[in-house]
C-alpha cells in the first residue's frame, strides 16, 4: 500500500515563465515519502481568450481531480489557481493551502481581492522574493510570508573567461510587461555602431509580437533580430553560449528566473532595475543597469572593447548564484515542515 504524501503545486496552464519554469522542476518529484506533482487548470491545446479562461467546466474538473488525489499540500500560484484552491479548502478544510505570490503588485483588482481572501485562509504563504514579501499582502496577513529560493539550477557551468560579441539575447513571454519595444530601441543603438550585433529574443507570443515584428521592421533591424519561438532550457542554454549579454527593459517583475538563470550561464544581465533585480543586480560589478540609455550604452561598448572587463563581470554574474539553496530544496523544505506541524 503507498503511504506517500501527496503534494500538488497548481498552475493555470503549462508555459515558460518563471513561475511555469520553476514549478516544472518540481513536476513527478519524490523524496522521503513525498510525492511532488503539478496540474494544471487548462490544457496545453486550449484556447486561451478570456471567455475560454473564465470557462467554469475547467475549474470544475481540477477541483474534482484534486480532490480525488487528496493532496497533504496544495500550493497555488496565480489568480485563477487561487478560485481552485479556495475550494478545495472549504470542501477539504485539512489540505494544508500555499499561497505562493510571484510578483511585487497586483495585476488588477480580482487579483488582488482573490489573493487577499486565499491568504487569509491559506496554511502558508510563500514569496518569491522580499521585493514581492514586502509589496503583497496587507500587514496583518505578512507575518507567514516565507521566501522561496528561485535559483532553479545547480551552478550551470565552470567559471572560465570568454570572448566577448556583440551578441544579445532575451527569453520570456513576448508580453507588454516585458518592454521589449524599449529592449529594440536599445539594442538599435549598439547596432548602428556595430553591425555584427545580434539580438536573439526567444518566448511565445503573448499579445506583444507583432507589435515588436513591425518595431523591428521600422528600426531596419530584421538582418539583427531574430525572433526564435518557445524553447525548452535546454535548447535556450545552447543558444546562450554564443551570446554574451542578456538584454531585458521589463517594467515589472518579481524575482526575474530567467535573469538569474542568464546569469548563471555567464551573460552579463543589461537590465532595468525592477522588482527584485535591483537588489542582486549590481551596476558596474555584475551587470548594467539601465537608469538611462545613454550611459548604459556607454558601458556595453567599454566591455565590448575590454574582454578583461567584461570576463570580470561574467565571472561575477557566475558567483553570485553559486551555492546558493535550490527552488528544488527550499520548496521540499519549506514543505516537509508544515508537514511535521
Amino acid at each position: 500500500m503507498n503511504n506517500s504524501k501527496i503534494i500538488i503545486h497548481l498552475i493555470p496552464h503549462e508555459g515558460i515563465g518563471g513561475v511555469e519554469r520553476a514549478a516544472s522542476t518540481m513536476n513527478i518529484f519524490s523524496k522521503n515519502g513525498v510525492d511532488f506533482c503539478v496540474n494544471t487548470i487548462f490544457p496545453n491545446n486550449v484556447n486561451k481568450k478570456w471567455w475560454v479562461l473564465w470557462n467554469p467546466f475547467f475549474y470544475i474538473v481540477t477541483i474534482f481531480k484534486i480532490l480525488k488525489s487528496n493532496p497533504k499540500i496544495l500550493i497555488v500560484s496565480l489568480w485563477k489557481s487561487c478560485i481552485v484552491g479556495l475550494f478545495i479548502k472549504l470542501i477539504n478544510p485539512k489540505t494544508k493551502l500555499i499561497l505562493f505570490l510571484h510578483l511585487p503588485r497586483y495585476i488588477h483588482f480580482i487579483d488582488k481581492y482573490l489573493t487577499i481572501i486565499t491568504a487569509f485562509f491559506s496554511n502558508q504563504t510563500w514569496a518569491d522574493s522580499q521585493e514581492t514579501l514586502n509589496n503583497r499582502l496587507p500587514k496583518g496577513l505578512k507575518s507567514k510570508i516565507k521566501i522561496i529560493s528561485f535559483v532553479c539550477e545547480d551552478n550551470l557551468l565552470k567559471i572560465e573567461n570568454k570572448k566577448v560579441s556583440p551578441t544579445f539575447i532575451f527569453w520570456g513571454r513576448i508580453h507588454k510587461q516585458k518592454k521589449l519595444s524599449n529592449a529594440l530601441y536599445f539594442f538599435s543603438e549598439i547596432y548602428n555602431a556595430n553591425k555584427d550585433a545580434k539580438f536573439i529574443i526567444i518566448g511565445p507570443d503573448c499579445g506583444d509580437l507583432n507589435s515588436i515584428q513591425n518595431l523591428v521592421l521600422n528600426l531596419k533591424l530584421s538582418s539583427a533580430v531574430h525572433f526564435k519561438g518557445p524553447l525548452n532550457f535546454d535548447n535556450i542554454k545552447i543558444l546562450a553560449d554564443n551570446a554574451s549579454f542578456y538584454l531585458q527593459t521589463s517594467e515589472i517583475e518579481g524575482m526575474a528566473l530567467s535573469v538569474v538563470e542568464a546569469m548563471q550561464l555567464g551573460l552579463v544581465p543589461i537590465v532595468t532595475p525592477v522588482g527584485e533585480i535591483k537588489n542582486y543586480c549590481i551596476n558596474g560589478f555584475n551587470a548594467i543597469i539601465i537608469n538611462n540609455n545613454k550611459n548604459a550604452i556607454d558601458n556595453v561598448r567599454l566591455l565590448l572593447s575590454n574582454v578583461e572587463d567584461y570576463n570580470k563581470f561574467r565571472y561575477n554574474a557566475i558567483s553570485s548564484w553559486n551555492n546558493k539553496i535550490s527552488y528544488k530544496d527550499d520548496v521540499f523544505n519549506k514543505c516537509l515542515e508544515l508537514l511535521n506541524k
